[in-house]
């Protein structure tokens, strides 16, 4: 399996190019390359993508099926962090695709 540490890296640095290319890679085990989180602040590839203000990889990401209600280690989803930043263009993108669908008014820390 290739090194999730890396997968994160592309997507911290919105290289979508590569980011593609390494899901072509390893193809069929996307889901599980999706899932990973970085071992220290449990971060997903979608919190990268969207803290770093990455629309397109965003988009590429959820089309592929990261999961949008997935959280930090401050129990942060994506969609908190693109509120608290003010990247109202990612938080439209994640709204829809569902990334409300758990209760709304859930707290992070």
């Amino acid at each position: 399996m290739g090194d999730a540490g890396a997968f994160l890296d592309l997507c911290k640095a919105g290289d979508v190019g590569r980011v593609v290319q390494f899901l072509r890679q390893y193809r069929g085990q996307e889901e599980h390359i999706l899932g990973e989180v970085d071992q220290q602040n449990h971060k997903s590839c979608l919190h990268y993508a969207v803290e770093e203000c990455h629309p397109q990889l965003v988009e590429y990401l959820m089309n592929k099926g990261a999961k949008a209600d997935a959280r930090d280690k401050m129990l942060k989803t994506p969609l908190h962090i693109a509120c608290l930043k003010g990247y109202s263009m990612i938080v439209r993108l994640l709204l829809a695709n569902k990334a409300d669908k758990a209760d709304p008014y859930e707290r992070d820390f």
